[in-house]
């Protein structure tokens, strides 16, 4: 077990707001490189989050949610409007939530909605140990913020 995996005695619990199949696949092992303890869960459309959320508010979801990957090109309710509705919701305001997208978007998602960061999303299995660099060093930054992990 590596020292960084070893200093954290409770698993990340990572939810994945993203449709496309393929996308959620590269995600996945991109996670897989990360370094720390994680149990991850996966929805397909915003509203879908939004419901754990409400269970988790309400205490019927037995599940925990740590932080939120969030596609920005949803369909129906889309990434941004997911966002906003997070932020808003009881059990969301104090959820970091790390934006995915596939072009170059600009910072205004993290001043303007309260997003951790936008992270580009791996479009091919040479593009995964790029986004799986940037969740590691996401993943330790927030952990060492939670009290839950120190």
């Amino acid at each position: 077990m590596s020292e960084t995996t070893s200093r954290y005695r409770s698993a990340l619990s990572l939810l994945i707001i993203q449709q496309d199949p393929t996308t959620v696949r590269l995600t996945r092992m991109a996670l897989d490189d990360v370094r720390l303890p994680k149990r991850i869960h996966h929805v397909s459309h915003g509203e879908g989050a939004l419901a754990i959320l409400d269970d988790i508010a309400s205490g019927k979801q037995a599940i925990r949610v740590d932080l939120v990957l969030l596609d920005l090109q949803l369909p129906t309710l889309s990434g941004e409007a997911t966002l906003a509705a997070i932020k808003a919701h009881p059990a969301g305001i104090e959820l970091p939530v790390l934006l995915m997208a596939g072009v170059e978007h600009t910072g205004r998602y993290v001043r303007s909605l309260s997003a951790y960061t936008v992270i580009r999303t791996a479009t091919d299995a040479a593009s995964v140990a790029h986004m799986s660099a940037c969740f590691q060093e996401s993943f330790t930054a927030i952990m060492k913020s939670m009290k839950r992990f120190q």
